[in-house]
Parts: C-alpha cells; sequence; structure tokens
C-alpha cells in the first residue's frame, strides 16, 4: 500500500472478499504484505494494526515446514475455542487451507477433536523445527550439522540470526555443530563473536552475552 510519508509509517491496503477495501498504518519500520499475497488485518487490543502475509497459499499446501497458512490455521483454531468468528479468503485460499489441514491430519500434525481439527504439540514442534532447520540454510547458507532448538543455554560463535514463522533466532557455532534460540530481536553482535545465551521461563532467550574466552 501507500506509504505515510510524513509520519514515515507504512499503510497497508486489505481488499475482503466483498471487495472492500481496509487501511490502516503500521508501526514505523514493518513491512507490509507483498501485494497480492493473502493476507489478515486485525486490530490489538491495544488498538494497533496487524497484518500477516499468507504468501501464495496454494503454493504452501504440501511444504514440510512450517508455513504462513499454518499460522492462519492457528489463529482459526484459537479464534474457534473463543467462540469468535472468522473472516474468510477467496475460494482458492480456503481450498488451499482446507488442503493443507488434510495434509496434516494424514501426516499426524494435526488430530480431531471434539471441535475439528486441531495440531498435535508433537506436530506443530516437528513442523517449526523443520522451518528453522531449513531458514538456518537458506538465510545464513550454513551447511555444518544443525542440532536444533536449545532450551536451556548454548555458548560459541554467533552466526547470525534468522526469521522464521515462529519467530526470531539467533544462531551459535557450537563447534561440532549449529544451535539456536529464540530472541525477541537480533543481538547487536558481530559475526563470530563468542557469545552466551540463556533461555527464559518462555522459551525466549533472557540473556545474551557477548563473552571472550568461551570455546566456539
Amino acid at each position: 500500500g501507500p506509504h505515510d510519508a510524513l509520519a514515515q509509517r507504512p499503510v497497508v491496503i486489505v481488499r475482503d472478499t466483498a471487495g472492500t477495501e481496509h487501511y490502516a498504518a503500521l508501526p514505523a519500520g514493518e513491512v507490509p504484505p507483498t501485494v497480492g499475497h493473502a493476507a489478515r488485518l486485525r486490530m490489538t487490543l491495544a488498538g494497533r494494526a496487524q497484518v500477516f502475509d499468507l504468501g501464495k497459499p496454494e503454493a504452501q499446501v504440501n511444504a514440510d515446514r512450517l508455513a504462513p497458512l499454518d499460522r492462519e490455521i492457528g489463529h482459526r483454531i484459537r479464534e474457534r475455542a473463543a467462540g469468535r468468528d472468522v473472516a474468510r479468503f477467496d475460494a482458492a485460499a480456503e481450498d488451499a487451507i482446507a488442503a493443507r489441514q488434510r495434509l496434516h491430519l494424514a501426516r499426524g500434525d494435526m488430530a480431531m477433536d471434539a471441535d475439528g481439527p486441531a495440531f498435535t504439540p508433537r506436530g506443530w514442534a516437528r513442523l517449526r523445527d523443520r522451518d528453522l532447520a531449513l531458514c538456518v540454510r537458506e538465510q545464513l547458507g550454513a551447511d555444518k550439522p544443525f542440532t536444533g532448538q536449545a532450551h536451556a543455554q548454548i555458548e560459541g560463535a554467533y552466526v547470525g540470526a534468522v526469521q522464521t514463522q515462529s519467530g526470531l533466532y539467533a544462531v551459535v557455532d557450537r563447534g561440532a555443530a549449529l544451535s539456536a534460540m529464540r530472541v525477541n530481536e537480533a543481538p547487536g553482535l558481530q559475526i563470530g563473536a563468542q557469545v552466551a545465551l540463556t533461555s527464559g521461563a518462555n522459551g525466549v532467550a533472557a540473556g545474551i552475552e557477548a563473552a571472550a574466552g568461551l570455546s566456539g
């Protein structure tokens, strides 16, 4: 959508299935969805606009990783549990969402409960970890073995940060392999700097410390 040059805030325009256009100013620095992509626009309780870029739904049906469609499916599950209706996309996108759910059920990543299909904890974790591993390879060009997400503490050389469907992760080279931990923002560290990351109660790094003398 157009840009608010005065306030330096991006403006997003989302056209619903009835043809009505909805406008919202996003927080400064946030990147709007690609023009033509499916997107969901909603307001937070604080009155701030949030937009989720679903990309091209039909291209994600068979993806063996956490995909934007899965975030949409997860959103619908939460809204269903809260007794709220969810605005629908066009027929092609809805067909892709339905096909994606059928695939998850066939693979065991989802199971039927009293209210309909829902992700199993194991299924969601498998898709999340698969997406994380692929993002490390795709975004950092890493070819070293990757041991996955650390849940306590990791030490080693900082490799970089990757953006995934489940959040932002800092990647650390522990010597024989790479590992990662969820972070709220990319660490302001030079590539190769020795670092120690400690996980908080919510699984997000609560402490990021640059330190000399740590073994890579």
